[in-house]
């Protein structure tokens, strides 16, 4: 990996992209805690995150793939690839370690 530049949530790399051209979103934490990013294997891609942001707004499937201009199908396939890398089997399982991990965006109410 090239050189990373460091925002509040990720560190960014200044190199390879995503598998369709987009830069990578990867979180580095420097904690020892088993909830720790460093634990989980790959990072969510910025479309994940995006999908994982509304699914903590409790958006359905729909809504989300209506807001994201996805299709339902590709919805649920970033889901999967979600509960995968988080090693969760549930929505509520994926928002609330996302919570634990610092990975959610804080929104406004």
């Amino acid at each position: 990996m090239a050189s990373v530049a460091i925002s509040a949530r990720y560190a960014i790399p200044k190199g390879p992209t995503g598998h369709n051209g987009s830069s990578v979103k990867m979180y580095r934490p420097d904690s020892d805690d088993p909830n720790s990013l460093s634990n989980i294997v790959e990072p969510l891609s910025n479309r994940e995150l995006d999908v994982l942001d509304l699914l903590a707004q409790r958006l359905s499937n729909k809504e989300i793939a209506e807001k994201l201009f996805l299709s339902t199908t590709t919805v649920k396939g970033h889901l999967q690839n979600i509960y995968g890398k988080l090693n969760v089997k549930k929505r509520r399982e994926a928002v609330e370690k996302a919570r634990v991990l610092g990975m959610l965006t804080p929104h406004k109410r």
